[in-house]
């Protein structure tokens, strides 16, 4: 029996194996002047039904990768690239006729976890495909992948579905298109890309040392002032469960006792291991030493011998000897 969210989707996107929706998904009548109007949170059944802007994530994973293509170029751009073979079919893609832009979709056979229960691999891997994609299609660097295009016919005749591969795409098959060497950029603009930013960001904040003992919420709200983005920060509940995400990582990991006390015998410690690994490492020569220091040589030759200072050699027989 599908949940309440997955037994409001459309039939023809449970049957594209959409693993899971929003029970109330945000939703929006449309745009003006290029943004949504507005947008709010509807019952799933009413949202798929009747608006033609819906969200497709649910509320805690992403469940495909979205991107918006409003200009010509791009449009021509992803031909060129699904004929190349340089990204796979997407599942639809839903076009404007007045204008040809239209929001393209490859749906995840496997929801990303996001926020408080969110996975580091999926996520690092969903941010990599994402940017990827978006780079590679020029698309749209200003989309948050939050509202898309109903695919369903709700739209009046003012936008057309393309439907694509009828099945949904596990992440390694979406990321084998990436070239060798491709970095992901240094400013993320996808909505997952940004995401992974401050989590990873707030991820080395959480395991330095001197941040032990502090909470990260405060810390994340500050980076996330801080992020160089177009866009704006991300979403207050963003960071909040973002947060919770690192504490939960944080609760896991062993710091070392920083006291000076503990500082003191570490490096105690240090020094006694050096000592014995050089005493080992010249375990041999010391040993001649001693042998030709008791077979009556005195100390200067055997200094010249072995190409020490004599009181080196000195030190070695009163260790060894007393």
């Amino acid at each position: 029996m599908p949940s309440t969210a997955e037994q409001y989707l459309p039939p023809k996107l449970r049957a594209m194996g959409l693993a899971e929706g929003h029970t109330h998904p945000l939703v929006s009548r449309g745009k003006r002047d290029g943004r949504f109007v507005s947008s709010y949170r509807v019952p799933a059944e009413e949202a798929w039904k009747r608006y033609q802007s819906v969200e497709l994530r649910s509320a805690s994973a992403w469940t495909g990768l979205i991107l918006d293509l409003d200009t010509p170029r791009s449009v021509r751009t992803l031909h060129e690239a699904v004929t190349g073979q340089e990204v796979p079919h997407p599942n639809w893609i839903v076009e404007s006729r007045e204008s040809g832009n239209c929001h393209v979709v490859w749906l995840y056979g496997r929801p990303v976890l996001r926020g408080e229960q969110a996975k580091r691999k999926p996520q690092l891997l969903a941010a990599r495909v994402n940017e990827h994609y978006r780079e590679r299609l020029k698309a749209d660097p200003g989309f948050r992948s939050v509202l898309t295009h109903n695919p369903m016919p709700v739209h009046g005749g003012r936008r057309v579905t393309h439907w694509g591969n009828d099945e949904p795409y596990g992440l390694k098959q979406l990321a084998k298109v990436i070239p060798m060497g491709w970095q992901v950029p240094q400013v993320t603009t996808t909505g997952v890309g940004r995401n992974c930013s401050l989590f990873e960001a707030m991820l080395r904040w959480a395991g330095s040392p001197r941040n032990l003992g502090l909470d990260v919420l405060p810390a994340a709200i500050a980076a996330n002032q801080r992020m160089d983005d177009p866009q704006g920060p991300l979403p207050h509940s963003e960071v909040v469960a973002i947060a919770k995400s690192v504490e939960r990582y944080r609760s896991r990991w062993k710091f070392p006792d920083m006291s000076p006390k503990a500082i003191g015998e570490r490096q105690r410690a240090r020094q006694r291991r050096s000592v014995e690994c050089r005493r080992a490492k010249n375990a041999e020569r010391d040993s001649l030493i001693v042998e030709a220091y008791k077979s009556g040589r005195s100390q200067s030759d055997i200094a010249r011998g072995f190409g020490l200072s004599q009181p080196g050699v000195r030190k070695i027989i009163q260790r060894d000897i007393g």
